[in-house]
């Protein structure tokens, strides 16, 4: 993915981390229940994928799509606190307006961030944890997700 790309999600305390990019752990139902505790418990989850050297990856929202928001995708060179720190401020957003999010949104105002569309294949194949809850909880409607894309250093946002 591009540099520079993040997606929203929720807690910083709650974030996962799974080795080598592997979307889950051979003993995966802990990892379930401790999502399913803290999206009972804040109302989503924010769960942080390492780079293979254990650093900077990607990180994800779970839960989300039960309030009838995109789930959220970041991709950064930040590391996880930050990642997460910034779904949870677009997550915080979105749940607030109560509305569709149209393709290209820009929930910070109009230099900060801008919202991307993800095809729900492309994200839920990447992001599996957010489609296996959705399907768990018995979500409706059609999943959704969506990047969080920042500016280049003059502010112009990728096509």
């Amino acid at each position: 993915m591009l540099a520079g790309l993040l997606i929203a999600l929720a807690s910083v305390s709650n974030a996962v981390a799974r080795p080598n990019g592997r979307l889950l752990p051979p003993d995966g139902e802990p990892v379930y229940a401790r999502i399913d505790a803290n999206v009972a418990r804040h109302g989503w989850a924010c769960v942080f994928v390492a780079d293979d050297e254990g650093k900077a990856g990607w990180a994800d929202t779970v839960g989300l799509s039960a309030k009838n928001v995109p789930e959220l995708l970041i991709d950064s060179n930040d590391d996880e606190d930050a990642q997460c720190a910034m779904l949870n401020l677009v997550a915080r957003k979105l749940i607030a307006h109560h509305a569709r999010v149209p393709d290209g949104y820009k929930p910070l105002g109009p230099k900060a961030v801008r919202l991307n569309k993800v095809y729900s294949n492309e994200f839920f194949d990447r992001c599996v944890l957010a489609g296996v809850w959705a399907i768990r909880h018995h979500t409706t409607g059609t999943l959704l997700g969506m990047q969080i894309v920042f500016p280049d250093e003059h502010g112009r946002f990728p096509d």
